[in-house]
């Protein structure tokens, strides 16, 4: 398992990062920043605020499918969740939408938000894409309470997650749920016993893929302060190798690894499992 080290490319003359890999073009609107960062949640997550709030998506998005040629599959993500209406407005997410529809070669569009954003709202508007793969991505991050609450500060409700998981299917949707390895003040066994039991909940729950994320230390963050004064030393390649021998080899075909440049404040990249095709997800 190699670990190649890429961020997000800056598009000049947009409000947008995007970068390609396996064949997933990964597109990320600047935004206001994260609703759960502004409130001080998680310990791991930094993605930045701005003020870049006012810009025309869909043109912006034109503009980096017309340079990326012939796409079919690609993901949706912003500073926190592209379906939080406070950071990425309904109206701005139908142009959005409707720019995807005009381009008959996108077959499969992932959306990248917290579930707290999945509304009847936003599902209808993801509608509009019913004869596409839509995938809708959600944080899971731990299925335990006590990890969420304590080692990764982040409000979590996980009879939601599952109330949101049915009412995606009910839509005909697809989702994917987000899984992290290695929560700080936990000993590496434990990391490895956690995002196992997690990858088995995601599974129970019935999600089509689960994206696993070993943690990247960001900069001005509660675990990079950790990570600064020795609290926190991040698992390795054979740590993380270790945890995935443990997992049931049936679940192992809906996993999706995910992987963040050390050196980067952007975005992460997907090595997708064997035999993915973005036409079917």
């Amino acid at each position: 398992m190699n670990r190649t080290v890429k961020s997000m490319t800056p598009s000049e003359g947009t409000h947008m990062s995007f970068m390609e890999q396996n064949g997933l073009l990964q597109i990320c609107f600047m935004t206001r920043g994260c609703s759960l960062g502004r409130e001080g949640s998680c310990t791991m997550c930094n993605y930045g605020l701005t003020d870049c709030t006012e810009y025309d998506a869909r043109q912006e998005l034109s503009r980096i499918l017309d340079d990326q040629g012939n796409r079919n599959a690609i993901l949706l993500g912003t500073s926190g969740s592209i379906l939080d209406e406070s950071e990425f407005g309904r109206d701005r997410l139908k142009d959005v939408i409707d720019e995807i529809r005009s381009r008959e070669r996108i077959r499969t569009v992932v959306f990248e938000t917290s579930y707290r954003f999945v509304d009847d709202d936003a599902l209808e508007k993801l509608s509009a894409l019913k004869d596409r793969n839509v995938i809708v991505e959600m944080g899971l991050e731990s299925s335990n309470p006590l990890v969420l609450d304590r080692c990764l500060c982040k409000d979590v409700d996980l009879d939601r997650i599952k109330e949101c998981i049915r009412r995606i299917k009910e839509y005909g949707f697809k989702v994917y749920l987000n899984v992290i390895f290695g929560s700080p003040l936990l000993s590496i066994e434990e990391q490895k016993e956690d995002t196992r039991n997690t990858v088995e909940w995601a599974n129970t729950q019935g999600a089509d893929g689960i994206v696993l994320f070993p943690l990247n230390v960001k900069p001005n963050t509660l675990l990079w302060s950790m990570e600064q004064s020795g609290a926190y030393i991040p698992p390795s390649h054979k740590d993380f190798i270790d945890m995935l021998s443990g997992i049931e080899k049936s679940t192992l075909g809906k996993i999706f690894l995910s992987w963040a440049a050390p050196d980067s404040n952007t975005k992460v990249f997907r090595h997708m499992p064997t035999g993915y095709s973005p036409e079917v997800g």
